[in-house]
């Protein structure tokens, strides 16, 4: 329990930090690495929803849309540009190449916290 709390408020230190620069993408494509790092992100933020949803709060429920335009304005696009990109891979077939890397590097992130954690 407490690991799951220092990692959302990991999370959110380091998002919140990302976000300073606000400057508009041309209205292209996201490079491959630039779509890895915004997918890396969108599912760190909804392992990080759905494990606060899980404890039993009746308050307070978290909803990924309040963090998609946090997401979006840290990587300095918006969401036309994301999917125009994402339909983009998904029909050129390099997909599958982009959710490769972003599965190793949500399992370093998983090795590192775990060595943190010992």
């Amino acid at each position: 329990m407490i690991a799951k709390r220092i990692l959302l408020v990991t999370l959110g230190i380091v998002l919140l930090c990302g976000c300073a620069n606000n400057k508009k993408k041309e209205e292209g494509l996201l490079t491959p690495d630039e779509m890895v790092a915004i997918l890396v992100d969108i599912h760190l933020f909804d392992a990080t929803i759905a494990t606060y949803n899980s404890v039993e709060k009746k308050d307070v429920k978290l909803s990924g849309e309040c963090f998609d335009s946090l997401i979006y304005s840290r990587h300095e696009c918006n969401d036309s540009i994301f999917r125009k990109s994402f339909e983009y891979y998904a029909l050129e077939g390099k997909i599958r190449d982009i959710y490769e890397e972003v599965i190793d590097s949500l399992n370093v992130m998983k090795i590192n916290q775990e060595q943190k954690s010992k």
